[in-house]
């Protein structure tokens, strides 16, 4: 039986349209601005910048779970494991591959023989790449492909896609990377992948300050020219950095304008380079620069 609404229809009207509004609101409001995520007393987060050479590789470990973002090149396929050893990670919960160029996937077939690895997230990016497809058959059941919008946990540690691009739309993979945004307790993470000042653009007209104000940022491409501008600086506010690139390599990365903008705005830069591994901890209300020998699975 319909019930009839005793409203004449233009307040009917404007008042659905009203619920609609509230409703996208709430919807947005819980997406993107929660409040800070409960964390247990004790509990750490621990974000490796590994040193893996003209590449990138990033492992999140908190409460027993371990994450890896992207492989590094298989050239460093030595190094990878070394550090993944080192802090004695024998299987990941999360391997994310946030695009399909080799210094980011070049390791991953062979994470997927030496480790067990529960899930394998990936962008939703078709690519005719002979590694990109030997990847997808090995990975096989554990391939999740993450869109935007998407959120998954690693213990009390929440993530959310920020992916602007319509994958592949312009040709430039890199501009179609996954883009993290990490929550513990009060800390935020930004993990910019590859992505360049198109992606950068685009992130502060779909989601704005609010959204990417972070504590530790990510720096995209490498300390690339063509990313991490001062517009998008002055939006996210880290107080630290980390930059994976290769010593003395030949790209000339990081570049020289990013380093002089990230020291005026008095950023605190880690460099894989200069620095080897590079490690940060939070307990969820504080980010600190940790030496490489501390660490560990979070606990």
């Amino acid at each position: 039986m319909r019930v009839k609404s005793n409203l004449p229809i233009p307040w009917r009207a404007i008042l659905t349209r009203g619920i609609s509004f509230l409703v996208l609101f709430l919807l947005l409001f819980n997406l993107f601005l929660s409040p800070p995520h409960t964390t247990q007393a004790g509990e750490y987060l621990y974000i490796y910048a590994l040193d893996v050479g003209q590449s990138e590789a990033i492992l999140v470990t908190t409460g027993g779970k371990t994450m890896l973002i992207d492989s590094g090149s298989a050239v460093y396929s030595a190094e990878l494991f070394y550090g993944l050893a080192r802090y004695g990670i024998e299987r990941l919960d999360m391997l994310v591959l946030t695009h399909p160029h080799e210094d980011h996937i070049g390791n991953a077939r062979l994470l997927l023989q030496r480790l067990q690895v529960d899930r394998v997230l990936l962008p939703p990016i078709a690519s005719d790449d002979l590694a990109w497809q030997l990847l997808l058959q090995a990975a096989g059941e554990r391939t999740e492909t993450l869109y935007m919008g998407d959120s998954f946990s690693l213990g009390h540690a929440f993530f959310e896609v920020l992916l602007t691009d319509e994958p592949g739309s312009n040709g430039d993979l890199n501009e179609s990377s996954l883009i993290l945004r990490g929550v513990f307790g009060e800390q935020v993470f930004l993990f910019m992948d590859d992505a360049g000042e198109k992606t950068e653009r685009a992130l502060l007209t779909q989601y704005g300050r609010d959204v990417l104000d972070c504590d530790y940022l990510k720096v995209g491409h490498h300390g690339s020219g063509s990313a991490t501008t001062m517009e998008f600086l002055l939006a996210t506010t880290p107080a630290a950095v980390s930059i994976s690139c290769g010593r003395a390599n030949s790209f000339g990365f990081p570049h020289p304008r990013v380093l002089a903008d990230l020291e005026t705005l008095g950023v605190h830069i880690a460099r894989t380079d200069l620095d080897g591994t590079v490690v940060f901890g939070t307990d969820g209300k504080e980010l600190r620069r940790i030496s490489n020998e501390e660490g560990g699975l979070g606990q």
